[in-house]
């Protein structure tokens, strides 16, 4: 019985712990990652994994903490331009992140928060920016640019989710049971 309930009580904290790692609030995951513009510029923002390769090209809205991501700007035209990011942290103590900027020539560009794996010191001097940290991220995107002799300045936000590692939950919930069935077996042999 003791059994039953210590696996009973093993399996409830793992899916405790795991759920919040594979559940979001954002109804359509892959359309929260990605801004599309409406107004037949053609500019469209995303989300990826990487900044080179296929991977780069792949709308992602799940992370790891040890992943890092990219915003992918696109803007028609090889016309000179500058882009901006800015990131903003769900930890509510953090402040803000400046993101990447770049200017130059080409359609596409992959930004990134300048700090996602160093962190920074945050307002109150001890609370560390918010990079890596777990929860629904935003990111507002910028692109100014002059196509022909017509300035264009687009906007636009997207979102992803950060997932916390569960495998440390698990060995950290694995780590108590292993506790409480030597303080139940010890019990046992001293009764």
């Amino acid at each position: 019985m003791k059994k039953a309930v210590i696996l009973g009580m093993l399996f409830l904290g793992v899916m405790a712990v795991s759920a919040p790692a594979f559940a979001t609030n954002v109804v359509d995951p892959n359309a929260a990652a990605k801004f599309v513009s409406s107004d037949g510029s053609g500019f469209y923002m995303e989300m990826t994994k990487s900044n080179v390769g296929d991977a780069a090209w792949v709308t992602n809205y799940e992370f790891g903490r040890n992943e890092s991501p990219y915003l992918h700007l696109h803007m028609p035209g090889s016309a000179s331009k500058v882009d901006y990011s800015t990131w903003w942290s769900p930890d509510p103590d953090a402040d803000t992140i400046r993101g990447d900027s770049a200017s130059g020539k080409g359609t596409d560009v992959w930004l990134t928060s300048g700090n996602w794996f160093t962190g920074a010191i945050g307002k109150d001097n001890n609370k560390v920016f918010g990079d890596g940290a777990t929860g629904i991220w935003q990111v507002d995107g910028e692109s100014n640019t002059k196509i022909g002799n017509k300035r264009v300045k687009e906007m636009g936000s997207v979102y992803f989710h950060v997932a916390p590692e569960p495998i440390s939950a698990i060995l950290f919930l694995l780590g108590g049971a292993g506790l409480v069935t030597r303080k139940l077996v010890s019990n046992r042999k001293k009764a």
